[in-house]
């Protein structure tokens, strides 16, 4: 059986986002040299982070914060808060059970 979405392709001649979006268009972007791009975005973050240290993620974070509040005014919401809190919690638990294998060497 097939999923939902491929029943509710199948009959469909061609699918598409937007009428502007060519299929050519599409097919560049899947073949970009994304390995350029993630060694361009490495040496970019090592600049930065060389010339403004720690504070340049953090600056970077803040940016994202902002900008996902704008778009979700209310988050995080209280259940995003104490999601947040539960995987930092079992982060937590997660790097003392291996501290030793750091301190016993």
């Amino acid at each position: 059986m097939k999923a939902p979405a491929a029943q509710a392709r199948a009959g469909a001649a061609e699918v598409r986002y937007t009428p502007a979006m060519e299929a050519k268009d599409l097919r560049a972007f899947v073949e970009r040299a994304w390995d350029l791009k993630d060694e361009a975005k490495r040496r970019y973050w090592i600049g930065r982070y060389a010339e403004e240290g720690p504070c340049a993620t953090l600056a970077a974070s803040n940016a994202l914060r902002e900008h996902l509040r704008t778009l979700r005014p209310a988050w995080p919401t209280p259940e995003d808060r104490a999601d947040d809190l539960r995987r930092h919690l079992e982060l937590v638990a997660l790097l003392r059970s291996v501290a030793r294998v750091f301190v016993d060497r």
